[in-house]
């Protein structure tokens, strides 16, 4: 996820270098959010920190919020 945002022309991610931001950078960021990282482990024992897409929704929700709908004028969109 953060070699995905590092290439985003328009993210603003120069503070954290050349790079963009480390795993360990973007775990402190969504911590605020209360987004934290989870173990999963694969059949063959091997281990990996994940970030599981259900612990983004309140965040979301709470912080992008829905669009307002777009305002009518004489009782049609177009």
């Amino acid at each position: 996820m953060a070699a995905v945002e590092a290439r985003m022309e328009e993210a603003p991610w120069a503070e954290f270098g050349v790079s963009g931001p480390t795993a360990r950078g973007l775990q402190l960021l969504l911590k605020g959010f209360g987004v934290s990282s989870s173990n999963i482990r694969f059949p063959d024992s091997r281990q990996a920190k994940i970030f599981v897409r259900n612990d983004f929704l309140d965040p979301w929700r709470r912080y992008c919020p829905e669009p307002a709908p777009p305002q009518v004028e004489g009782g049609s969109l177009a």
